[in-house]
């Protein structure tokens, strides 16, 4: 470890420490973040593992940082040779993680999870073998002591993680079980209820199967010969009733012609005859035309006089309607410009309205932001609030608990009788209890004030928005005013334009002149004319179709020749075809006997198909389940085999795990009773843990139970075993992370002993080249290189100095 920065970390607003090498001692009361700041170290890089943010990420954050603040922790540290930058930060509503790391100031990995995964791969552990491995606790120290010594070996090897070993044992023997009784499963079902083996059984159900198929297929055979000479019978049939059909059909087709061609003759003798009247009509009404024609051509030329004088009479009304239009079109114009002068007197009082309504909604603005702004600082002090009373119920639960104690029970940190300190402590966090209500009461009061402020800037908008409204009515109002202004002058350019048209029209038609008397005489004459003129117009459309009929008849006589001539051919042909009923009878008999005995044997074919089919179906299903079995019957020796596999493998693993078991204590007795010599002075023969993890200590050459010395000596023994596990696990993770951290290490120990201990860690500093001790006893600042101490401010964070 070289350097680190915290950022609203915790109890810390802001600090950074350059940390030396050798050993580094973390000084300061109980709460004010001592822990806090090696947390730091496993957060930045694991992130939001439990273990590490305790509760929830909200806690990682100081109480207090506005929601804006970012929480970061920067690390610079060496790992085999390499230099190192780590940075993580939490930010924003949602506290989302980010974070960033550079190896020799070049980017290896950026975001939260991948950071994470990468620095796990290079430091070749885990959050877990981390802290296992770089942290010892008192409380590790605690559990190692009380513990009855079956479960101290389970936490030991629980730390060791060596009960994955019986895990995957536990695994292999299971897999077998299971494996084992598949195989029974198998086994069975390969065997019918006689103990016989299917296989054999489908196979000779098979053989008779095929001597079955073998009878059918002759049997079809000799159907198929007999089917091939009935099919030349029924063509030979099928032919001579095919002839006798086409005849029938040709006879049928001649008789029907014949039908057909009477029925013409007929139809064009009827029409000869009525065309014959027709002419004869004609003729007659050509003679009452010649008679008529005088009448009609006075009645045309009086038709022609009348339509030129309505001509003038429409242009007469057409004057006089014009005239009263032009008047109108004059009264119309004058009321519209009165309309237009009142519209711009009403367009002259609404001015200047849309530079209000923009005045209006700046300052509704300006009221809204203050309004928000009023509501985020809120909820900020209600957040500041529920924080504080949050730690005011925790700092009364922790005081209840220490004035229950009392003074002649130990700290529950270190473990020390706590003596006068109970009333220190008791005192310090009454005033903290006390600052936190003065906190909550100001709050309050700025709380208060806000809401006053809320109140006055929510009835200013209510009063802007109102007068918003009215202008925006106004501003519409003023819009349609515009629009009809427009439009009234748009009707005053039509209204001239109308003006000028009518006078030019009523100039032009002045001149026309129009006999009434004349036009109703010419009427009368034309009523008297007008059913002799329809008459003969009748009389000459019908004579005019005189020609054209006397054409028809010759046409008609002409293809009634035709047509009787066509009726001799067909009886002719009808004689010469030869048909009988008879014979066609006789062979349609023939055919159908003939096809329905070919009927009956293709039948009895198909079944017999149907039947082959059959058989092939039940070969084939025999086959494949035959085929089925000897896969089975594979399996079943391949997990024969598999389950042999398993059983020695099972016997492996057992092994192994002795044999790391047997090697366990024997390397954590070596390395606990080294160190336990060096930290005694030598006054002990050294430490042991025997076959049950009970811890024995060699007094003067004899070997004792732990039990049987001071509580100090028996700390320190703990302590020994807890750096042994620790040195084991590094070893084993391969890793090259070199420092070590001690929580509350130094429990009841004496003053020589806390001095051995300091020696021998300091000793320790050639294996581990950072050992950094917590703890909140200030007398042992002495017999430390480095100290950093961490004091609580007054606004209830915490700052640190280092002193070399």
């Amino acid at each position: 470890m070289r350097y680190m920065e915290l950022q609203n970390y915790r109890k810390f607003r802001h600090c950074a420490i350059e940390f030396p090498d050798g050993v580094i001692g973390i000084i300061g009361p109980n709460g004010v973040g001592k822990s806090s700041l090696i947390e730091a170290i496993a957060w930045a890089i694991y992130g939001n593992e439990t273990p590490i943010v305790r509760t929830t990420k909200e806690g990682v954050l100081r109480a207090g940082a506005g929601p804006n603040e970012e929480c970061r922790v920067l690390l610079e540290f060496e790992l085999e040779g390499d230099s190192y930058r780590l940075e993580r930060s939490m930010k924003g509503r949602e506290l989302k993680v980010d974070a960033r790391l550079f190896v020799n100031n070049r980017p290896a990995a950026k975001g939260d999870q991948t950071v994470t995964e990468e620095l796990t791969r290079r430091l070749g552990m885990d959050y877990k073998a981390f802290f296992i491995s770089v942290f010892a606790r008192q409380k590790d120290l605690a559990a190692l002591s009380t513990l009855r010594s079956f479960e101290r070996k389970k936490l030991v090897l629980r730390m060791l993680e060596i009960d994955v070993l019986d895990k995957v044992v536990s695994e292999i023997d299971k897999d077998a079980l299971s494996l084992k009784k598949d195989l029974m499963m198998l086994s069975s079902f390969l065997l019918s209820p006689n103990g016989v083996k299917k296989i054999d059984l489908l196979k000779q159900q098979l053989n008779a199967l095929n001597l079955e198929l073998e009878r059918e297929r002759n049997e079809f055979h000799l159907l198929r010969e007999k089917l091939n000479v009935m099919e030349k019978t029924l063509a030979e049939a099928k032919a001579r009733r095919d002839e006798m059909k086409s005849k029938e059909e040709m006879f049928n087709q001649l008789k029907n012609r014949m039908i057909e061609k009477r029925e013409r003759v007929g139809a064009f003798e009827r029409k000869r005859k009525d065309l014959e009247i027709e002419i004869a009509r004609l003729q007659a009404i050509g003679d009452e035309a010649f008679l008529l024609e005088p009448s009609y051509i006075e009645y045309k030329e009086l038709m022609k006089k009348k339509d030129e004088m309505e001509r003038d009479l429409r242009a007469f009304e057409e004057l006089r309607v014009s005239k009263i239009r032009l008047e109108k079109v004059r009264n119309e114009r004058m009321a519209v410009e009165r309309e237009v002068i009142n519209k711009r007197e009403m367009l002259a009082s609404l001015a200047g309205i849309e530079d209000r309504l923009m005045t209006v909604e700046t300052t509704m603005k300006e009221v809204d932001d203050r309004l928000n702004d009023a509501k985020y600082r809120l909820s900020l002090l209600d957040s500041e609030i529920e924080r504080a009373e949050s730690v005011i119920r925790e700092t009364e639960e922790k005081r209840r608990e220490i004035a229950r104690l009392g003074p002649e029970s130990s700290c529950p940190t270190c473990e020390r009788p706590l003596g006068d300190y109970q009333a220190i402590l008791l005192e310090k966090l009454a005033k903290e209890i006390e600052e936190q209500r003065k906190l909550i009461s100001l709050r309050f009061e700025e709380r208060k004030t806000i809401e006053e402020t809320l109140k006055k800037e929510s009835e200013r908008k209510e009063a802007l928005e109102k007068r918003k409204s009215d202008l925006i009515k106004k501003q519409k109002e003023e819009i349609k005013v515009i629009a009809e202004l427009e439009h009234l002058q748009s009707k005053i350019q039509e209204f001239i334009l109308e003006s000028n048209e009518l006078e030019m029209k009523i100039t032009a038609l002045e001149k026309i002149t129009f006999d009434e008397a004349e036009y109703r005489k010419v009427k009368l004459r034309i009523q008297e004319l007008e059913k002799v003129a329809q008459r003969y117009l009748e009389s000459r459309a019908k004579f005019e179709r005189l020609p054209e009929l006397q054409k028809e008849m010759r046409t008609i006589e002409e293809q009634l020749e035709i047509e009787r001539e066509s009726l001799k051919k067909v009886q002719e042909q009808i004689d010469s075809l030869g048909y009988n009923e008879a014979e066609a009878k006789d062979a349609y008999e023939r055919y159908e006997k003939e096809r329905e005995a070919k009927q009956e044997v293709e039948m009895t074919l198909k079944e017999k198909e149907g039947d082959i089919r059959l058989k092939e179906y039940e070969i084939r299903n025999i086959e494949n389940q035959i085929k089925d079995l000897e896969e089975q019957e594979k399996d079943l020796a391949a997990k024969t085999k598999h389950l042999e596999n398993l059983n020695a493998l099972s016997v492996i693993m057992k092994g192994f795990r002795e044999n790391v078991m047997s090697r366990i204590v024997p390397t954590l007795s070596e390395i606990s009773s080294s160190l336990f010599t060096e930290l005694t002075d030598s006054k002990f023969g050294g430490m042991e843990l025997d076959e049950d993890y009970e811890i024995h200590i060699y007094d003067g050459g004899e070997r004792y139970p732990i039990s049987r010395f001071s509580g100090g000596e028996a700390d320190l023994a703990n302590l020994c075993l807890r750096l042994a596990i620790s040195r084991v696990i590094a070893e084993r993770a391969g890793s090259s992370v070199n420092f070590l951290i001690l929580d509350e290490i130094f429990g009841s120990q004496d003053q020589t002993r806390k001095r051995n201990i300091m020696r021998t860690l300091n000793q320790l500093s050639k294996q581990f080249s950072q050992i950094i001790l917590i703890t909140h006893i200030d007398d042992v600042k002495d017999f430390m290189t480095h100290v950093i101490h961490v004091r609580e401010r007054e606004d209830g964070t915490s700052e640190i100095n280092l002193m070399t």
